[in-house]
C-alpha cells in the first residue's frame, strides 16, 4: 500500500513479565462425508497474523500511547516485531545504509525496520531495500544510534480497541493487538520422517499442562424421546482430538516450529501423528529377524483387532532409536497378545531396553489458528489440538 513510509511508528514496547502472543491465521474449506472422511481446501495465500502484548508506560510515552491511540487508532502504524530485536554492537553514524546485524532467523525482509532507543520517544523508521546474513540494506539514517540501541523488523498494522487501566495519572499499563495489514509469507517444511506416504510429527508434548486424548464419534443417532434411544457409528472408530503442549528453546527451534505450522496450512494437511503413550508393554526380547511383537495382554485382539488409527505404531529405545511398523495380524495367547508386525527391526532390541511402544494415527490440526506465546525472544510456548482422520487408503 502506499505512504507505508509515513505511517507512524507504535513504539511501546511489552511488558515481558507476560507473554508476547503472535496468532497465526489460516482458513481451510473441509468438506466432510457422513462417514467422517474429509477433503480440505486451503483458501489463503499467506495467514493473518495477530500480535498481542502487554505494556506498562509512564510520563512521556505514556502520553505518546495515548495520542497514538486517540488520533490514529483507527489507521495504519508500522509496528515493530518486538521478538526479533538485534542489538547494534557499535554506533551507527548519520547517513548509514548499512547495518551490520545478525538477521538470521528473524523477521526481517524488504520493507520496514525500526530503529528504537532508550524510549518510546527515541525512535526512527528506516526502509529496507535488502537483507543479507550479517547485513540490512537500508534508506539513510537520519542521525546517529549509540551501541545498545535494537533494530527491529516492522510490519504494516491494524490497532484493535484497547484500554488503559492506571497506576497514577502518570502510569497505566494495558495489552496491545495488531493486526497485521500485509501478506505474511513464510517458510513451509514438511516434517523429516516419512513413513508410509506420509509425514510423522515427531514433536513430543512438554509437560507443562497434561495431553489429553479425547476418544469422540460420529454418531447418528435416532430418539423419538419414547422408546429406547438408537444410535449408529458412522465411521466405525473415534475421530476425536489430541491436545499437546510444546515448548521451543532457542531460534533454530522456533523457526522449524513455525515453518511446520505454514506447512501444516491451518487443517488442510494431514500427518502420522503418535499417541505419546505407553499403548503396548513388550515383554520379549526381538531378534534382529523377528516379525513378532509380544506385549502383555491389554485387549488389543479382542477390542481393536487391526482397527484404524491402531494399527501402526512408534517403537523407541532407550538409547533413541525410533522405529515405524504396522501390525499386520494380532492373536492373544495366555497372559500376552502376539503382534504381526509388517517387517523386522532390523536389530535385536531387549525388552528391557524398549522405552515406549505408542500408536500412530492420521490427524490434521483441529483448528486454523496456531498461538506461539514468547516468553522472551528464544523461548516460546504452544498448543496443539490434533483432529484424528478417517483415512481408508492409510
Amino acid at each position: 500500500m502506499a505512504g507505508e513510509a509515513s505511517l507512524p511508528v507504535f513504539s511501546i514496547g511489552p511488558d515481558w513479565s507476560k507473554d508476547l502472543l503472535h496468532r497465526y491465521s489460516f482458513r481451510t474449506d473441509l468438506t466432510t462425508a457422513e462417514d467422517g472422511t474429509e477433503q480440505g481446501r486451503g483458501t489463503r495465500n499467506t495467514p493473518r497474523v495477530l500480535q498481542e502484548y502487554p505494556w506498562t508506560a509512564q510520563g512521556d510515552d505514556l502520553r505518546l500511547l495515548s495520542n497514538l491511540s486517540y488520533g490514529k487508532g483507527a489507521g495504519r502504524f508500522q509496528v515493530p516485531v518486538w521478538t526479533d530485536g538485534v542489538s547494534l554492537d557499535s554506533s551507527l553514524a548519520s547517513g548509514s545504509t548499512s547495518v551490520p546485524i545478525d538477521t538470521t532467523l528473524r523477521a526481517f525482509a524488504e520493507g520496514f525496520a525500526v530503529i528504537r532507543g532508550d524510549t518510546a520517544l527515541d525512535v526512527e523508521l528506516v526502509a529496507v531495500e535488502a537483507v543479507a546474513p550479517g547485513e540490512l540494506t537500508i534508506s539513510e539514517t537520519t542521525r546517529t544510534w549509540p551501541a545498545g540501541s535494537i533494530v527491529y523488523p516492522s510490519r504494516v498494522a491494524f490497532m484493535e480497541p484497547h484500554a488503559a487501566e492506571d497506576f497514577t495519572g502518570d502510569t497505566a499499563y494495558g495489552v496491545a493487538r495488531f493486526n497485521y495489514a500485509q501478506a505474511n509469507p513464510g517458510t513451509a517444511t514438511a516434517p523429516l520422517t516419512m513413513y508410509r506416504g506420509l509425514p510423522v510429527v515427531e514433536l513430543p508434548p512438554t509437560w507443562t499442562k497434561d495431553p489429553g486424548l479425547e476418544f469422540a464419534r460420529l454418531l447418528d443417532v435416532h430418539d423419538d424421546d419414547l422408546g429406547i434411544p438408537v444410535q449408529a457409528d458412522q465411521a466405525g472408530i473415534p475421530l476425536g482430538t489430541q491436545v499437546q503442549s510444546v515448548r521451543l528453546v532457542g531460534r533454530e527451534a522456533i523457526a522449524d516450529y513455525l515453518a511446520l505450522v505454514y506447512w501444516l496450512d491451518g487443517a488442510r494437511r494431514a500427518v502420522w501423528l503418535p499417541t505419546w503413550r505407553n499403548d503396548l508393554r513388550v515383554t520379549a526380547n526381538l531378534s534382529a529377524v523377528t516379525t513378532t511383537l509380544v506385549v502383555a495382554a491389554c485387549g488389543y485382539t479382542d477390542h481393536v483387532n487391526l482397527a484404524l488409527n491402531r494399527r501402526d505404531v512408534r517403537i523407541t529405545t532407550r538409547a533413541g532409536a525410533v522405529f515405524h511398523r504396522r501390525i499386520t495380524a494380532c492373536a492373544k495367547v495366555g497372559s500376552t497378545e502376539l503382534l504381526t508386525l509388517s517387517s523386522a527391526l532390523g536389530v535385536a532390541v531387549a525388552a528391557s531396553d524398549i522405552a515406549q511402544v505408542c500408536f500412530l494415527q492420521v490427524a490434521r490440526s483441529d483448528s486454523d489458528t496456531f498461538e506461539l506465546a514468547w516468553w522472551t525472544g528464544a523461548q516460546v510456548d504452544s498448543v496443539l489440538t490434533w483432529r484424528a482422520l478417517h483415512r481408508a487408503d492409510y
